[in-house]
């Protein structure tokens, strides 16, 4: 078994006490606080492009947060080991950030996309706003829109996003840059996989049950699919551009 390496062992453990924290905390308070929200909502703060990444779903669901550390220790320790611990943690921050801002490009594209199908139908944009802000809906906007809309629309309001699951998705991608032959294993699919194929693998089933709004499990639209992308994109450009220009370890020393 791998030793866990030094700023990924101080990374679960910020997680863990996140996550017990936002337990303990009465209404829900920290989620409010340190969840990504949609920048037009008035409850974003800057600060979410971070925290966000160090919470997790609420209990019963502990499987969220298990199965990110797994993959934090798994891979994180790997690449550490490799890259040392300032670089380490440079592209782990970054991936995270990457992932909540393209999570919110698109959430910005499914807005204005809603905004401006019912502001051509007659309803004043100040007057939509304002239900919004009040956390208030008006279901005549669902037959406006149609049902897969109106969920886009608001879904990308009110919703929020929590977990490390962009950053660990960067991860992926640079353990496959760097180990491509290493053999993975999906937990429900024990079968050995190339990483080179096995990463690209699970990025095609998370664009497609984004772009569908499927899951593989039944429910799951509240899955931030283009999150899990975004911080893989980010992962791909900071390897590609590191190769590119040899980048080395001794300058993160």
């Amino acid at each position: 078994m791998m030793n866990i390496t030094p700023v990924v062992k101080q990374l679960l453990i910020i997680n863990v006490i996140f996550f017990i924290g936002s337990q303990l905390v009465s209404n829900g308070a920290a989620y409010d606080y340190l969840s990504l929200y949609f920048f037009e909502n008035p409850k974003f703060q800057p600060w979410q492009l971070i925290t966000h990444m160090f919470m997790h779903a609420p209990m019963p669901n502990l499987m969220h947060i298990v199965f990110n550390m797994f993959a934090l220790y798994s891979f994180g320790s790997a690449l550490e080991q490799f890259w040392g611990g300032k670089k380490f943690l440079f592209f782990y921050i970054s991936c995270g950030i990457g992932a909540a801002l393209i999570h919110t490009g698109v959430n910005y594209y499914f807005f204005q996309e809603g905004m401006n199908t019912l502001v051509n139908s007659g309803i004043p944009k100040d007057q939509i706003m304002e239900l919004l802000q009040k956390e208030m809906f008006d279901q005549r906007w669902s037959e406006i829109l149609g049902k897969s809309s109106f969920e886009n629309f608001t879904g990308a309001y009110f919703g929020t996003a929590v977990g490390a699951s962009g950053a660990i998705y960067g991860l992926l991608v640079a353990f496959a840059f760097m180990f491509p032959n290493a053999e993975l294993m999906m937990i429900f699919l024990p079968i050995p996989i190339k990483a080179k194929f096995f990463v690209p693998g699970i990025l095609l089933l998370d664009l497609f049950l984004g772009v569908t709004g499927r899951s593989i499990f039944g429910s799951g639209g509240n899955i931030a699919h283009f999150a899990h992308i975004g911080g893989a994109i980010v992962g791909f450009l900071m390897m590609w551009y590191w190769k590119k220009n040899q980048f080395n370890n001794n300058r993160w020393n």
